[in-house]
């Protein structure tokens, strides 16, 4: 359905041909399967930019999510900021393919990239990353049996840690996100009567983590 002129071009120089402005408003939203709650959002196309700014969404058991997205394709290389905030979801499952850290909490995103591949976006991915737990969660990894095993003998990976979990009453964690690289800025958990703390780096593109 597209025009001759638009047929053979890749997807984001679309932008620079559209002029729009589109509002929506439900009562109830549907993504495949799963049902949320009422939404609004708007999009507007002008000059090559695009803005998505979702005013209200509801997700999950009373969680929200309000946000905005731009793509800036007027130039050579299209530029992307994403910014937003959700609050009362469980953080697994809106942000992780792995449970890292589960529990209901308030994630918040403020990231910036370049790029028209996965790996250029995620080789200039900058910005910050927040998580509040303000109560019960879950870190997936067994602390307890890793310390108890690293001291026995050298380990390979996570060994049978990552088959458990760590029950914790509240994290905080504040990460500072530069060319790819997450680096931990604050990150402090409670379980029980103890304080845990992580400091290091874990690098986007690759997966690797370097972290005490």
């Amino acid at each position: 359905y597209l025009p001759p002129s638009l047929a053979f071009k890749p997807a984001f120089p679309i932008l620079k041909d559209i002029d729009a402005d589109l509002r929506l408003s439900a009562g109830k939203v549907t993504l495949g399967d799963t049902a949320y709650g009422k939404g609004a959002a708007s999009l507007s196309l002008r000059n090559g930019v695009m803005l998505a700014d979702i005013a209200e969404f509801e997700i999950g058991k009373g969680g929200t999510c309000s946000g905005q997205l731009s793509i800036d394709a007027a130039g050579v290389t299209p530029q992307y900021r994403l910014k937003g905030k959700l609050d009362a979801v469980d953080v697994a499952e809106a942000l992780l393919s792995y449970p890292a850290i589960g529990g209901t909490g308030t994630p918040t995103v403020d990231l910036t990239a370049s790029g028209v591949t996965r790996q250029s976006m995620l080789q200039s991915l900058s910005g910050k990353l927040g998580i509040r737990l303000p109560q019960f969660g879950q870190l997936g990894v067994d602390l307890n049996a890793l310390a108890a095993t690293t001291r026995a003998a050298a380990q390979t990976g996570w060994a049978g840690a990552s088959r458990g979990q760590t029950s914790i009453n509240s994290l905080a964690a504040d990460f500072n996100v530069f060319d790819g690289r997450m680096n931990v800025g604050k990150a402090t958990a409670r379980t029980g009567d103890a304080t845990l703390t992580a400091v290091g780096s874990i690098d986007l593109q690759s997966g690797l983590s370097d972290m005490r």
